[in-house]
């Protein structure tokens, strides 16, 4: 049973590290871009984007949580009455994932904030 998912990452995951050194642009937003560079170009200083970021950031790890959080309950449940074996999906374990998770997307966030923030208004809309 873990045999296909093996088979499928050792496959897959080569060809996604190939294509992110191949065209690193190319998994980037353009359109999304192009919208903050206007923004840029009408004014709007660097505190604003980081701003902006930082909360779409955070809505997206809290709207990502919350059914994630409900799919392990699900599958904590199912595997504690396949097994027998007593599953415990505890709280501090879920503090800690969100707190990843936050962690994560907001890391991102300004990854992608530096990429906008490094760029020419003028030079994103050749």
């Amino acid at each position: 049973h873990v045999a296909p998912f093996y088979t499928w990452t050792r496959k897959n995951v080569p060809l996604q590290l190939a294509t992110l050194a191949k065209a690193p642009g190319r998994l980037a937003s353009q359109k999304r871009l192009l919208e903050y560079a206007t923004l840029m170009a009408m004014g709007y200083r660097s505190a604003y984007f980081f701003r902006v970021i930082l909360q779409q950031s955070l809505l997206l790890s809290i709207l990502a949580f919350i059914p994630a959080v409900c799919l392990a309950w699900v599958m904590y449940s199912f595997l504690g009455w396949a097994t027998g074996l007593t599953f415990a999906l505890r709280i501090d374990r879920m503090v800690v994932v969100l707190l990843l998770t936050v962690a994560m997307c907001a890391t991102s966030g300004m990854l992608a904030l530096r990429r906008l923030l490094a760029a020419e208004p003028a030079e994103l809309f050749r």
